[in-house]
């Protein structure tokens, strides 16, 4: 199991539930360390070496969004997933400030622990499998910005269904073309505020994209999972 020997942090005021992820991540042969506050969750992230984070969102004193915001400004490549029962928060907002996923309560915990999986493998290996699809999009560089797991597409009405595959060239002028499939994995319509665009998550790459590599690994993760 990719859970194995790795160091879970599970955040939520809610005792009861920790201690049931808690149980099943154990089960899984994961090292899971429960933190009832932000405060406490920060302590143990300032002493342990952590490779995964469930948390709440909205809890007494500090929110899952403050803590995320602490963890970020040391880490970008720690994994951070959100379980929350509120739409306080959207997703699109999360993973703006570097979730990797927000779970909505109720969950299935399969599901969950899948996920977690996923995200504690390394991106590169993630995209190392064949392409799924044979149609392509162009889309040209400068309508993307980029995160750590895929990219931003800025534009592009009618935004697509959320889950839906595609596979996209991205024309990059003189430099080769990269290729990539990929999942949207959420839209933002028109505001004022904030440009229109869909969030891609990366789900495999060709093998002359694999050579070039990927140089966004610094940049905190935008695109969520769920």
């Amino acid at each position: 199991m990719e859970l194995r020997g790795k160091n879970v942090l599970v955040v939520d005021d809610e005792k009861d539930l920790c201690e049931i992820i808690s149980s099943e991540l154990r089960v899984l042969g994961a090292i899971p360390t429960s933190a009832h506050s932000v405060a406490e969750a920060l302590s143990v992230f300032e002493q342990e070496e952590i490779d995964l984070v469930i948390s709440d969102i909205r809890m007494p004193g500090a929110s899952g969004m403050e803590l995320l915001n602490s963890i970020r400004r040391k880490r970008v490549d720690l994994p951070v997933i959100f379980i929350t029962g509120f739409t306080d928060v959207t997703v699109a907002e999360a993973l703006a400030r570097g979730a990797e996923a927000v779970v909505n309560k109720p969950f299935d915990l399969d599901s969950l622990f899948e996920l977690c999986e996923r995200l504690v493998e390394p991106l590169t290996q993630r995209w190392m499998r064949g392409f799924e699809l044979t149609t392509s999009k162009v889309i040209e560089e400068k309508n993307l910005s980029y995160g750590r797991g895929g990219f931003f597409v800025k534009g592009g009405a009618p935004l697509p269904k959320i889950g839906t595959l595609f596979q996209i060239t991205i024309d990059r002028g003189a430099a080769p073309a990269k290729t990539f499939e990929v999942i949207c994995r959420w839209g933002r319509p028109e505001r004022k505020d904030l440009p229109e665009g869909w969030g891609a998550e990366i789900q495999a790459w060709d093998a002359n994209t694999a050579k070039q590599g990927w140089e966004h690994e610094e940049k905190i993760p935008f695109i969520p999972l769920k």
